[in-house]
């Protein structure tokens, strides 16, 4: 079984000394924010659903994540967050979860995207080559390709969001990874492949930031009974 999670320990890192107002300069506990995080520990401890409205300023981003976190760390669990944009999955990552390693330093949270967002070394390296050996090069292509050699030595993630401009589209899935283009574990590249280091991040995070598409997806292929959902367990 679970683990409870303490409401009053969730409480505690909200107004406690030596917690968050201790901790972040300028912070200040809101009634609302600690209600809504005591109301996310309570559902979690119970299951069950909860639907919570609350105004502009209330800093529901850390009344949810933080009793997450105090069920992740507490319970040795996965949990995921989902939100419907990927920006907001970045600016959790940028904003709400330095606050909350203030508290708890052994958190580790990652995002995940849907697959196509990650470049494909391989077909990159392919695609380069093809056009070596191309007399009559598309030009578009050909300074899309280059653009995206040098950014792919510099990008941690190789993810679309980490490009420094909007892709064209039909350029982007030129080399971007696919389902059925993979090699898996034959390909040359597997070890330091973008997409498969995602996950191996993500098997070893406490939050996983995910979009509801992603999340939905996921639960579609295991209700099928499917082999390997889309996040880990």
């Amino acid at each position: 079984g679970h683990k409870s999670i303490d409401p009053e320990a969730v409480r505690a890192t909200f107004e406690a000394r030596g917690a968050l107002p201790d901790l972040v300069d300028g912070y200040e506990p809101r009634p609302g924010q600690v209600d809504m995080a005591i109301a996310v520990a309570e559902t979690q401890n119970s299951g069950g659903l909860l639907v919570v409205e609350a105004g502009t300023g209330t800093g529901k981003s850390l009344a949810y994540l933080m009793p997450a976190t105090l069920r992740a760390l507490g319970n040795g669990e996965r949990v995921a967050v989902a939100t419907r944009t990927r920006h907001l999955q970045q600016q959790l990552l940028d904003r709400e979860v330095p606050l909350i390693r203030r508290l708890y330093p052994d958190l580790v949270v990652t995002i995940l995207k849907g697959r196509s967002n990650y470049l494909c070394r391989r077909k990159l390296a392919d695609r380069l080559e093809d056009l070596g050996a191309s007399s009559s090069p598309d030009e578009a292509e050909r300074d899309f390709l280059y653009q995206i050699r040098d950014w792919s030595q510099a990008t941690r993630a190789g993810d679309l969001d980490d490009l420094p401009f909007v892709p064209d589209r039909q350029l982007w899935e030129l080399v971007s990874s696919s389902t059925e283009h993979t090699l898996r574990v034959r390909c040359p590249h597997y070890e330091e492949c973008f997409y498969y280091s995602s996950r191996r991040r993500a098997s070893k995070a406490h939050l996983l930031l995910v979009n509801h598409h992603l999340l939905l997806a996921d639960r579609a292929l295991r209700r099928d009974g499917l082999p390997g959902g889309l996040l880990p367990k």
